[in-house]
């Protein structure tokens, strides 16, 4: 687990959007892949396969955390001006 994921694991368990049990089986899981043709998933990635995790609760609860605004994007209308400047 990276230590960015080891930041939002914390926020995720202080903010109860997980439970100790829940987080203690994906780290299992994780532990315990043994297939070398394929990366093990992240503890984040098995918490959001299972529902267990909110993606989108952790996110606003990172932003929270920082002190910023939590926007989706996709209710918001992008001005083809600014996506004309991204590249493709």
């Amino acid at each position: 687990m990276t230590t960015a994921d080891d930041y939002a694991v914390q926020i995720a368990l202080k903010r109860g959007l997980v439970s100790a049990e829940q987080l203690a089986a994906a780290q299992q899981r994780t532990a315990g892949h043994t297939d070398l043709t394929t990366v093990a998933p992240s503890v984040l990635d098995i918490l959001a396969a299972d529902a267990a995790l909110d993606q989108e609760a952790l996110g606003r609860a990172v932003a929270d955390e920082f002190g910023m605004p939590w926007v989706v994007l996709a209710e918001r209308a992008i001005p083809a001006a600014i996506l004309a400047a991204l590249p493709r």
